[in-house]
């Protein structure tokens, strides 16, 4: 095994380049320790950028309409955070006080403000309203 080096957390350069800075000590996070020799540490980082995202025309949309239970769960859930606090319900709510009930309602009557971006690939996606996709199932 090389010689193990302290690293910056924020930089990932050797601690002798920086100081007052917090450190992670070796003995601790061993996966943050990097042979000197090395060209390439653990902690680099290369990002991936998407220069362009195509939204597909809904006339050639190639997924189906039918919304997945885990669309469907996670629509919910931010419909009803957002009623939570303090968003506008958009149809009527009569004796309900519960915000994921209310949600449940707006989607199941197609009044949900929401929509469900499916990524294709890396450069392409298809955009559906919450309004104009089937419910998987309806809730027993």
């Amino acid at each position: 095994m090389g010689k193990t080096n302290k690293i910056n957390i924020d930089t990932g350069h050797n601690i002798s380049d920086t100081k007052n800075k917090p450190i992670i000590e070796n003995s601790i996070v061993n996966s943050t320790t990097f042979n000197s020799s090395q060209n390439n540490s653990p902690l680099d980082y290369k990002p991936c950028i998407r220069t362009e995202i195509i939204i597909k025309n809904p006339d050639d949309r190639k997924t189906s309409e039918i919304m997945t239970k885990f669309e469907y769960t996670r629509i919910s859930s931010i419909r009803a955070a957002q009623i939570e606090k303090g968003a506008i319900p958009t149809v009527d709510v009569g004796h309900l006080t519960d915000p994921l009930e209310i949600s449940k309602l707006e989607i199941s009557m197609k009044e949900c403000p929401l929509g469900i971006i499916r990524m294709l690939n890396d450069t392409e996606a298809e955009f559906w309203s919450v309004n104009e996709m089937v419910i998987y199932a309806d809730k027993k």
